[in-house]
Order: structure tokens, then sequence, then C-alpha cells
């Protein structure tokens, strides 16, 4: 007479319905986290993104504070003049030639 195992078939069921689940729960996150990321992309404003970058780094948009060389000590100083035009544009980050 032969027997057959029927708890490997419920085992192997199950185990094949655990992975078909999970399957369907990573596709369904995977479509939830594309969907935010397409709407949070359609909600970015350009304008109002320049204005709070520029309203919270506005340190690096102003021109330096002169300063005078003051020497420690008894230190010799000489004086050299060197004009060096880097920047075209008013914005630091667009270095496109420098004469000294």
């Amino acid at each position: 007479m032969q027997k057959m195992d029927f708890g490997y078939h419920t085992t192997l069921t199950q185990t094949l319905n655990i992975h078909n689940t999970a399957s369907s729960c990573l596709v369904s996150s995977d479509q939830d986290r594309l969907d935010a990321f397409v709407s949070q992309s359609r909600s970015i404003i350009a304008s109002h993104d320049n204005a709070h970058f520029r309203s919270q780094y506005q340190k690096l948009f102003t021109k330096p504070e002169d300063f005078e060389f003051q020497p420690h000590k008894g230190d010799e100083v000489s004086r050299h003049h060197i004009l060096l035009n880097c920047y075209s544009g008013s914005y630091p980050w667009t270095l496109l030639r420098c004469h000294m």
C-alpha cells in the first residue's frame, strides 16, 4: 500500500502562497513609492526653492568684507597688488576665466 505525505504538499502550498503574498506586497510598495516620487516631483516650485536657498545661505551671495593685514610684532610688510578677475556674472560659481 502506498502512502502519500500530505504534510509535504500542504507545506509547499503554504510556502508558495507566502511567496506570492510577499511578491505582491513588494510590487505594491514599489508602486506606492513611485507614486510618491511623482507627486513630489510635480510639487517642486523652482522659484520658491531658489528664494528659500538664497535666504538660508545668504552669506554665500554677498561680497566678502575687506580686511587690512596687520603685521605681528615687527614683521616686515611689503605690498603686492594683484588684479584677479575670476568671475563672469554675479555668482561666484560662474568661474569662466582668470586673469593675473
